[in-house]
């Protein structure tokens, strides 16, 4: 059963994850970034009496997911009061949900030509070039945003993500850089450039280096607990067990008291076949959080461990603890699942 906890480094996944985040959370963030700096252009972004009523009614059916009919309202509103950026961007969002890539970058290049210094703007139309397939336009437009963009980490975070998406991970890493450069003991940033080493170049040293150089400057023991954790799934990913155990149980000696880490340990464990291990490390999570979703993850593994060592009597056990501590719908249809493929094979 996969880690149900929440991750703590940005970066720290692979190449897939960072790609899907590039095209997934880029766009809602630069359109939030948008929609919080871009200034009315001139005398046309006064409204009639009657077109805030209808951008909001278009705003309020495209949130709904009702694109088709907020498309024309926002046409109108152009039509009888002239152009605006906000109202640019809520089209090329609509074109996007409907499917239309190339008629959302028609509204970018319009929102770009109304307030050209909005660096959000530029990563926005990036995210549309790169869903077209145009990686050399979205780099320009990403290069254009960092030339613009205020020195703030979280804004640095979001144009690697942009030269991540756009398959540039040499400007992601030199982006990130500056990041660190403004918060030099911020772990994350370090797990972050580390991420990238390994997803764009496979480059092991300098991502694990990257990861010391995290636990180092980790300001108190829980951080550099959260670094050593992500550390580990880094060293498992690459069938480096292990170091990954030796990785996670340094968490464990840094916060002895945090069953996560144990359950993380344990899934570490059974991934890397040391299945008596991982039912050891199991019970101790189960000691330390009884309850919960956490100790219904915790049951769950231990049956899904008990399989693996052909010991169905065990496995119903425990699938069935799982199934008394689970409030996930989606949980518990798994859990009964595994108990029907355990009772059925017994």
């Amino acid at each position: 059963m996969p880690n149900r906890r929440r991750w703590y480094a940005p970066f720290s996944r692979d190449a897939s994850w960072l790609q899907a985040c590039s095209l997934l959370v880029l766009l809602p963030l630069a359109l939030l970034l948008c929609a919080c700096t871009a200034a009315p252009f001139g005398d046309s972004s006064v409204l009639s009496s009657t077109s805030p009523t209808k951008y909001m009614r278009g705003v309020s059916l495209q949130s709904s997911g009702a694109c088709t009919q907020a498309v024309p309202l926002f046409l109108q509103v152009i039509a009888d009061d002239g152009p605006t950026v906000n109202t640019y961007i809520s089209l090329a969002g609509c074109y996007a949900a409907l499917g239309s890539p190339a008629a959302a970058l028609r509204q970018w290049d319009n929102a770009v030509a109304l307030d050209p210094m909005n660096f959000g703007l530029y990563l926005s139309r990036a995210a549309a070039e790169t869903s077209l397939g145009d990686n050399s336009a979205a780099l320009r437009d990403v290069n254009k945003a960092l030339r613009l963009v205020a020195p703030q980490v979280p804004s640095y975070l979001s144009i690697a993500q942009a030269y991540v998406a756009a398959q540039d991970y040499n400007g992601a890493i030199a982006v990130i850089d500056r990041a660190i450069a403004l918060v030099p003991k911020d772990p994350s940033l370090y797990e972050t450039r580390a991420g990238l080493y390994l997803s764009g170049f496979k480059d092991t040293a300098r991502a694990y280096a990257g990861y010391r150089t995290a636990v180092r400057v980790a300001p108190y023991a829980q951080a550099r607990a959260k670094v050593y954790d992500n550390f580990a799934t880094v060293y498992a990913r690459q069938q480096d067990y292990p170091n990954a155990y030796l990785t996670i149980a340094a968490a464990i000696q840094l916060e002895p008291s945090d069953a996560t880490y144990y359950f993380d340990s344990a899934q570490l464990h059974r991934q890397g076949g040391a299945y008596l291990q991982a039912l050891n490390l199991y019970n101790k999570t189960l000691l330390l959080s009884p309850i919960g979703s956490l100790a219904s993850s915790a049951n769950e593994s231990k049956g899904d461990t008990y399989v693996a060592l052909n010991d169905p009597k065990n496995a119903l056990v425990s699938y069935r603890k799982a199934l008394a501590l689970t409030t996930d719908p989606n949980a518990e249809a798994q859990l009964k699942a595994s108990i029907a493929s355990v009772q059925t094979s017994g």
